[in-house]
């Protein structure tokens, strides 16, 4: 099999895991429904964020840059979650937390297991 269409395939599937994270944390703890389209923009916003933010960050302090730009994008996503639902502070915070530490933990778990070299 083509190794492009392999990680293709393994990039979208990245992408739909982020997609339904976010829409189950959003669900759990402030009760919103969360549309397709805002969780997608949300799982493209975090991937990215995490990636240019942490490689911009890691030029300027170090290999901690990557754990700054986890820390400001949790934030700023509570704030975008506060903003576009009007649920409460703690809540919307709590949703950026979890669902950073959960999508980051898959991540990890996925690097670390070889699913990047399937082909």
């Amino acid at each position: 099999m083509n190794p492009v269409l392999v990680q293709g395939m393994v990039a979208i599937f990245v992408v739909v895991i982020h997609i339904c994270i976010f829409m189950v944390v959003l669900k759990v703890v402030s009760g919103e429904l969360a549309g397709f389209g805002f969780s997608l923009l949300v799982a493209l916003g975090s991937l990215f964020g995490q990636f240019f933010l942490g490689l911009a960050f890691a030029k300027m302090i170090g290999g901690g840059g990557f754990i700054v730009a986890f820390v400001f994008l949790t934030a700023l996503l509570g704030w975008v979650v506060l903003a576009v639902y009007g649920v409460e502070l703690k809540r919307a915070m709590l949703v950026g937390i979890l669902y950073m530490v959960i999508s980051n933990g898959i991540v990890i778990f996925m690097a670390f297991s070889g699913m990047h070299r399937l082909a």
